[in-house]
C-alpha cells in the first residue's frame, strides 16, 4: 500500500469517528467502490473496514443517527461475507473482520457455519497468528450457537489427538509460561502449529462443548482429553486451567461460571468427567480464593463493579454451594483449606456489603451469604 492511499483511509476513518457532517457520504461513497472493485482491491482496504467494525461497537446506540460505521454496518458486514466465498485462503485481516461481526452477533446461523467451515482448516496454518485467529472465530460463534455439529467436534477431538501425540510435559510447562514462543512440530504430514494462546481458545472452545446438549460425539472427545491428560502426567488441571485461560479477572470470572454452569444442567456425562478429572465448582472457586490470597480483597473489587459478571455468578454460586454444603466442605478440606480462613472471608464480604459503600441493592446477596455462613458454621 503507497503512502496516499494509506493517507485516505486514515482520512475517512478520522471522518467517521469523529462523527463529521460528510462522513456518512464519504462511506457510502466508498461501499459503491468496493462493491466495484476487484478482490484485492478490497483486500488492501480490509484493516480500514475492521476498524470502521470496531468502531461501530465502541460508538454506541447515542450516536446510531450520526454515526456512518451503524449506518451502513449491513453493508459492511455483506462485503466481508461476499469476500469469504471469494477467497480460497483466508487472510489474517479478513479474519479479523470475521471476528467484528462475529462479536456483533448478527450472523445467520448458516452464515455461522460457513465462517466456521472456512476458519476450521486454518488451525493448522503454518503462521500462528492465523491459527489464533481462526480459533477465536470459531470459539465465538460455536458460543452463540444453540447446537453443535458433528464436523465441529470431530475436528476439536482431532486437534485434541494432535496435542496429545506431539507435545510433551516440557511442552505443557511452557506453555503456562506467559513469555515464551510458539512451538511448530512438522515430523508428520499433518504439521501443527501452537502456542499458549492457541491451546487457551482450544480449552474453551471444549468447554462450550460441554455446555452444549446431546453432543453425539461428546464420549470420544472426553475419552481423547483424558489420554491427553494422561499422557502428559498432568495432575492438577485446576492450576493449569488458570495458568492457561485466566489472563485477568474477566477470564478468571468466565471459567468459573462455566463450570458451574455445566453442573447446573441436566448432563450428567459432562459432570462425572469433570469431576473425574477434579474440576468442580467448589475446587475452581476455592483454588480461585486461594491465587487471591485467601483473602476478600479482589472478591469485593470484583462485586464494586458494575460491568462486572461476578456479581451474577457468586450469587448463583452462593445458593449451589449452600445446596452442596457436604461437598463444598469436602472439596475444601481435599485442597488443604483451613475452614476458618473460609468463614472468615465471608464474613469480611458480608462486612462490606453490609455497608453503604455498593452501587446496588446487596441484601439478596447478604441474605445468601448469610444462610451459606451459617450453614457452613454447623458440623
Amino acid at each position: 500500500m503507497d503512502f496516499y492511499h494509506y493517507q485516505q483511509q486514515q482520512q475517512l476513518l478520522s471522518h467517521i469517528t469523529a462523527h463529521t457532517a460528510s462522513s456518512i457520504k464519504k462511506l457510502e461513497t466508498r461501499l459503491v467502490q468496493w462493491n466495484s472493485s476487484t478482490e484485492k482491491e478490497v483486500e488492501s482496504d480490509l484493516d480500514l473496514i475492521h476498524s470502521i467494525l470496531k468502531h461501530d461497537r465502541a460508538c454506541g446506540s447515542s450516536y446510531s443517527s450520526a454515526c456512518a460505521a451503524q449506518i451502513f454496518y449491513p453493508q459492511l458486514a455483506q462485503l466481508v461475507i461476499d469476500q469469504t466465498h471469494k477467497k480460497s485462503r483466508l487472510s489474517y485481516s479478513l479474519l479479523m473482520c470475521m471476528i467484528d461481526l462475529a462479536k456483533h452477533d448478527s450472523l445467520t446461523t448458516l452464515q455461522s457455519m460457513h465462517f466456521i467451515s472456512v476458519a476450521i482448516p486454518l488451525w493448522s496454518h503454518h503462521k500462528i497468528y492465523i491459527c489464533r485467529k481462526s480459533m477465536e472465530l470459531c470459539y465465538r460463534l460455536v458460543s452463540r450457537m444453540p447446537s453443535i455439529e458433528d464436523g465441529i467436534v470431530d475436528r476439536v477431538i482431532s486437534y485434541t489427538g494432535q496435542c496429545r501425540m506431539h507435545m510433551t510435559r516440557l511442552d505443557v510447562e511452557k506453555i503456562r509460561s506467559p513469555d515464551y514462543t510458539e512451538f511448530y512440530f512438522d515430523d508428520t504430514p499433518s504439521a501443527m502449529v501452537c502456542d499458549r494462546s492457541t491451546i487457551r481458545w482450544l480449552i474453551q472452545i471444549i468447554f462450550v462443548v460441554l455446555l452444549k446438549q446431546n453432543v453425539d460425539s461428546l464420549g470420544r472427545l472426553i475419552t481423547e482429553i483424558k489420554d491427553l491428560c494422561k499422557s502428559n502426567h498432568i495432575y492438577d488441571l485446576k492450576e493449569l486451567l488458570f495458568d492457561i485461560c485466566c489472563a485477568n479477572d474477566d477470564d478468571a470470572v468466565q471459567l468459573l461460571d462455566t463450570v458451574l454452569s455445566i453442573y447446573q444442567q441436566s448432563q450428567q456425562q459432562n459432570v462425572t468427567f469433570l469431576s473425574t478429572i477434579g474440576i468442580n465448582p467448589h475446587s475452581v472457586f476455592l483454588y480461585f480464593i486461594q491465587r487471591c490470597g485467601n483473602t476478600h480483597d479482589i472478591m469485593v473489587d470484583l462485586l464494586l463493579e458494575n460491568d462486572s459478571e461476578f456479581i451474577a455468578y457468586f450469587h448463583r454460586y452462593i445458593i449451589y454451594a449452600t445446596q452442596h454444603m457436604n461437598s463444598f466442605k469436602k472439596t475444601s478440606s481435599d485442597l488443604g483449606n483451613d475452614i476458618d480462613i473460609i468463614q472468615t472471608i465471608i464474613a469480611n464480604v458480608l462486612l462490606v456489603l453490609e455497608g453503604d459503600g455498593f452501587p446496588y441493592n446487596a441484601k439478596p446477596l447478604i441474605r445468601r451469604l448469610s444462610v451459606f455462613e451459617e450453614k457452613l458454621f454447623k458440623d
